[in-house]
C-alpha cells in the first residue's frame, strides 16, 4: 500500500510540473490541449480517488480538525483541476494554465498541513527526555 502522504506529495509535484510546463507554452496546439486533459483525467482516477478513499483513515488518525485541515485544500486542488480540464475543453489556455497553477498550490498546502499533523503526532508519541 502507498502511504497517503507520499501519494499526496507525488500528486502535488506532478501537478506543479505540469503547471510549470504550461507556462512555457504560448500557443498550444490541439495535441497539447489533449495531453493536459489526459493528465488530469488520469490523476483523478489513479490518485485523487485513492486519496479520497482514505478519508476515513485520515479522520480517525488526526481527528475531524486534522481531516479538515488536509481535505480542505485537497478539495480545492481537485476543484481547480476540474476547472483546468474545463478550460482545456473550451480551448482557453490562460485559464487552464492559471487553474493548474492554483491546483498545484492547493495540493502543496494540503501536503503541508498533513506534514504538520504528522510532526505533532510524532512529537506526542516520542518519549520524554
Amino acid at each position: 500500500a502507498v502511504d497517503f502522504g507520499d501519494l499526496l506529495s507525488q500528486l502535488g509535484l506532478q501537478v506543479a510540473a505540469h503547471a510549470e510546463e504550461m507556462t512555457t507554452i504560448a500557443e498550444p496546439d490541439s495535441s497539447q490541449f489533449d495531453r493536459f486533459k489526459t493528465f488530469i483525467d488520469d490523476v483523478k482516477v489513479e490518485t485523487i480517488e485513492r486519496l479520497v478513499e482514505s478519508r476515513n483513515r485520515v479522520q480517525v488518525r488526526y481527528g475531524i480538525e486534522g481531516y479538515a485541515a488536509v481535505f480542505g485544500p485537497l478539495s480545492r486542488g481537485e476543484r481547480y483541476l476540474n476547472r483546468a480540464w474545463s478550460a482545456l475543453v473550451d480551448l482557453h489556455w490562460p485559464e487552464a494554465s492559471q487553474s493548474m497553477k492554483t491546483a498545484a498550490g492547493a495540493l502543496s498546502d494540503a501536503h503541508g498541513e498533513l506534514m504538520k499533523l504528522v510532526a505533532a503526532r510524532n512529537a506526542m508519541a516520542a518519549p520524554a527526555a
